[in-house]
């Protein structure tokens, strides 16, 4: 595999965590999803710190890998969140 098709699959991959975890917010959790910005911080979107513990538990059944605390930041946006884990399923 090249550089360029490894960047173009790990780029899906980090798409389609995106995409789950934007779905667990809104089907899983209730969140609104009008107030879902990829882009914003956690805090910035409303989300406390109870949410994204769920968020984190849901996404680690589902993907059935561990993401340790220490990965997680009120400061991180939803697409810097989903690199992160993306990045531990490599």
């Amino acid at each position: 595999m090249t550089a360029t098709q490894a960047d173009a699959s790990g780029r899906r991959h980090t798409d389609d965590l995106l995409t789950l975890s934007k779905d667990t917010l809104v089907t899983g959790m209730g969140f609104d999803e009008a107030r879902i910005l990829p882009a914003a911080s956690f805090a910035e979107m409303g989300i406390d710190s109870v949410m994204f513990v769920e968020l984190k538990v849901i996404l680690e059944r589902r993907l059935g890998i561990k993401i340790p605390l220490e990965l997680l930041s009120f400061d991180d946006s939803l697409e810097r969140f989903t690199e992160k884990v993306a990045d531990l399923m490599e």
